[in-house]
């Protein structure tokens, strides 16, 4: 697995490792130049969307996790901030987290209704008019890379039941875009509910947040971290006394 690195590991943060949805990069690279201004980002490249040597592995959502557990287990330095977006936070959720310090699911996907083609096409067609065009060049060469894997990992992605395995997670964080309705607000508050420390933010933007705030996203993510980190140093009940409590909404 390739990845794209930037930025210097700090002393007191973990490095950040982000996983992209679909197999597209390019929209992420603004929320990694954000991130590696305080700490050291990891931009992977999912195997099969990427160099010709890993083409014919298959596409599906848990190739792609067993890929990051992997990659995780032999690269970063741990601990590691763990941020998967869309499809990628299906992965990073599914992913192994023994050495995650954090759990990051922006725009994570999908809600039970919209796991059927009619509801999914509606929710789309509600958020696309509030993303930015200028995203486009940044996903359709790898959309184009991936060609035909594009629908095996989307109909693996559909059958996953995320609910089911968010409460065995590290600290978590849920971040959404306010009009993204793949990830609305009652769904990344259900998710952050069901960890044992979790924390749903809600930012401008829609569905592709991390490329239109990128700078608001990379604060959100610091400040956490910095949260958890003491919170470690409290004590188990603090950290269990906050995780009910609902992140408030960043403008």
């Amino acid at each position: 697995m390739r990845s794209l690195s930037a930025g210097r590991a700090a002393p007191h943060l973990p490095e950040l490792v982000v996983v992209p949805g679909l197999g597209a990069l390019g929209y992420l690279v603004p929320l990694v130049r954000a991130c590696a201004g305080w700490t050291r980002v990891h931009l992977l490249d999912l195997p099969g969307f990427g160099h010709p040597m890993t083409a014919r592995l298959p596409a599906d959502l848990a190739t792609v996790s067993r890929a990051l557990t992997g990659w995780l287990a032999q690269v970063p330095e741990a601990p590691v901030a763990l941020l998967g977006h869309s499809t990628g936070a299906q992965a990073a959720l599914a992913a192994s987290h023994d050495r995650v310090a954090l759990l990051v699911l922006a725009g994570a996907t999908f809600p039970p209704p919209a796991r059927r083609v009619g509801p999914l096409v509606g929710r789309v067609a509600r958020t696309l008019p509030h993303e930015q065009l200028g995203q486009l060049a940044a996903v359709l060469p790898y959309y184009r890379r991936g060609r035909r894997r594009l629908p095996g990992l989307l109909a693996s992605a559909l059958r996953d039941a995320p609910e089911q395995a968010v409460g065995q997670v590290p600290p978590l964080l849920v971040l959404r875009g306010r009009q993204d309705h793949l990830c609305d607000e009652q769904w990344a508050v259900d998710l952050a509910s069901r960890a044992h420390d979790g924390r749903s933010v809600t930012v401008p933007g829609a569905h592709n947040a991390p490329y239109t705030v990128p700078e608001l996203t990379a604060r959100v993510l610091r400040d956490r971290l910095r949260m958890v980190g003491g919170a470690h140093g409290e004590g188990g009940g603090a950290a269990r006394s906050r995780a009910q409590e609902e992140e408030p909404c960043c403008t």
